[in-house]
């Protein structure tokens, strides 16, 4: 939002992008509050003086993401685009597995086999308190490959779903865990 400038000039304004993450965590009234300042278009940086706005030809593109923990207002629900984004399938998760850990990071044969089975897990219970998303599955990757090394993969494929290697990576309430070890 804030231009540059540089020793010969400055450089031309350009439209820029604005990301308010997971709203739904924010205060109740912070959606609301939030419709002001997108009907005015102004956004600021308070450790930049003196603080800069864009004029209407240079509306940033603000990008609003939300977990759905909580509803949201009607009256800011009415004035957004809602754009769902389905939790990726085995391939989109081995592509982003893939985009997170080079090859011979992760050593031969762990990342197809990690994916396998976090899919087979997020299966098993039908209502997780909180179910197992792409930021665990990239957490216990990285945690298999440092705690297990070279074993990671056979220790991923041969381990039942409620005793996997590193499992505290994925689960994360003592509820889900318990629940998990009942299917066994």
């Amino acid at each position: 939002l804030i231009k540059k400038n540089t020793e010969g000039g400055g450089e031309a304004p350009r439209r820029r992008v604005v990301l308010i993450d997971e709203i739904d965590k924010a205060p109740r009234d912070f959606p609301n509050s939030l419709l002001n300042v997108l009907d005015r278009m102004r956004f600021w940086v308070d450790e930049v003086e003196p603080r800069q706005h864009h004029a209407a030809d240079l509306r940033p593109v603000v990008i609003i993401t939300s977990n759905a923990e909580r509803q949201l207002p009607d009256p800011f629900l009415r004035r957004v685009v809602f754009h769902h984004i389905d939790f990726p399938d085995a391939a989109g998760l081995a592509r982003i597995v893939a985009a997170h850990f080079p090859p011979d990071a992760v050593g031969e044969g762990l990342a197809a086999r990690a994916v396998e089975r976090f899919v087979a897990l997020r299966d098993a219970l039908p209502d997780w308190q909180k179910r197992p998303a792409t930021g665990e599955l990239l957490v216990w990757v990285r945690v298999l490959t440092r705690a297990l090394g070279a074993d990671a993969p056979g220790a991923v494929e041969d381990a039942p779903l409620h005793a996997l290697p590193c499992l505290q990576a994925l689960v994360k309430t003592r509820r889900d865990l318990e629940r998990l070890r009942q299917t066994a």
